[in-house]
């Protein structure tokens, strides 16, 4: 593996076709990783950092960088206001987004071309997996679909009236040795699982005053919250619980209502 390690200048370091180090300590440095595995390390300043071919690790360090993840799985450490984040061709995971002081109405939707908008000044593209998502004081939404759920990632909505979509109906569990998928709430925090054998927590969130949830094809336990949720059972034998608020609940072909909370709840039975 070769190394290349800056200096508190600004420095343009370019790595070879093979596995590289490259860290860039001080200065708004340009790193390039080009071919191979590559661990690319942007350091204090805002940082240019292109992985390119290969399964790079990419840790913008402080500032606010500009990281291309390029062809391969790559893992990027950064994800703060005004970055500009694209994972590129291949699996890609974003370990953290916090824009915690952001006050935009912010859109997260990991199914769109551009997968943040909202303030204006951050980027985020080519992203497959968020493990942990913060936002701020606006009213946010985060929409989710498929196996994109299937990340163990955890949501705070921090202030603001926030909703939350996520639709399981076309997610696939291979893998996780189970075979019923439910949701579960508890207090402030709700909690997306699978039970069974292999229990295995899938989503989490709070902060969060809205949720639109489909189930799964399996057999699913749907809870809503205190704001004015839809809850869609899809397939399966379902169980909906709308709790507080004005909720939607539909039940497609076999569900059980466990019902409303002394509010003027709409139940659709198809």
């Amino acid at each position: 593996m070769a190394t290349f390690i800056g200096d508190n200048n600004n420095n343009n370091l370019v790595g070879t076709t093979g596995d590289d180090l490259i860290q860039g300590l001080g200065g708004n440095d340009t790193l390039s990783g080009l071919d191979g595995n590559d661990t690319i390390d942007g350091g204090t300043g805002d940082d240019v950092l292109n992985g390119g071919d290969g399964n790079d690790n990419i840790d913008g360090g402080t500032g606010i960088d500009v990281i291309n993840g390029g062809d391969g799985n790559d893992l990027i450490a950064s994800g703060t206001k005004g970055e500009s984040i694209d994972g590129g061709a291949g699996n890609d995971t974003l370990t953290t987004l916090n824009l915690s002081d952001s006050s935009a109405n912010l859109v997260l939707d990991l199914t769109a071309a551009n997968q943040l908008s909202g303030d204006g000044i951050t980027t985020i593209k080519n992203i497959e997996s968020i493990p942990s998502v913060t936002t701020g004081s606006g009213n946010d939404t985060f929409k989710l679909t498929g196996n994109l759920l299937i990340s163990n990632s955890k949501f705070d909505g921090g202030g603001g009236n926030d909703l939350l979509i996520a639709d399981f109906s076309n997610a696939t569990f291979a893998g996780l040795g189970t075979s019923g998928y439910g949701v579960f709430n508890y207090n402030v925090t709700t909690y997306i699982y699978a039970p069974g054998n292999s229990n295995s927590t899938l989503l989490s969130y709070s902060n969060t005053e809205q949720f639109n949830i489909t189930g799964t094809a399996y057999i699913d336990y749907l809870t809503g919250y205190g704001g004015n949720d839809t809850i869609n059972a899809g397939a399966g034998n379902d169980y909906l619980w709308g709790a507080a608020g004005d909720d939607v609940l539909n039940g497609g072909l076999f569900w059980f209502l466990c019902g409303g909370k002394k509010n003027r709840d709409n139940f659709i039975e198809i």
